[in-house]
């Protein structure tokens, strides 16, 4: 799993790296274990900071828990708008999926195509002003990205 949230807490022990996580959805405790005791290893995270995880979901005793596979401090607030909108999405699609019924599934992958990925077609469905918009910010090489002026 992936997951955008703020640091609340850190506690070092010998073997392992315990921090309080918070995603305005709630809070849970996520573990990164230190290799042979090598705190130095350890990601370079400040409390009350947005950070990226990459990790695993596990269970102790009947608590949900993260395992930490990498850590990483959040430098632009775009991140964590961009998650935020993934995961409505998200949430989005799997309620219409629901409402819809299994059986339109089948018919959704029979209907896609799989080339569009190799033809070059990567519109994604927007037409006109929308697809224009998407290839001035694809075009844009600047570090700074397009302006609202250039677009």
């Amino acid at each position: 799993v992936s997951c955008v949230c703020i640091v609340r807490s850190i506690d070092v022990s010998s073997t392992k790296i315990t921090y309080s996580l918070e995603d305005h959805s709630g809070q849970i405790e996520a573990h990164y274990w230190l290799e042979e005791g090598d705190s130095t290893k350890a990601p370079d995270i400040m409390l009350n900071h947005y950070v990226k995880l990459f990790g695993s979901v596990r269970t102790q005793g009947s608590q949900k828990m993260l395992m930490v596979f990498k850590m990483i401090a959040i430098m632009n607030s775009n991140e964590v708008c961009t998650h935020i909108l993934e995961v409505l999405n998200a949430r989005y699609k799997s309620e219409e999926f629901a409402s819809k019924g299994n059986d339109t599934y089948a018919t959704n992958v029979d209907s896609m195509n799989f080339n569009s990925k190799i033809s070059g077609d990567d519109s994604l469905g927007l037409e006109g002003k929308q697809l224009a918009v998407l290839q001035a910010v694809k075009n844009n090489i600047s570090t700074e990205g397009i302006s609202r002026k250039e677009l």
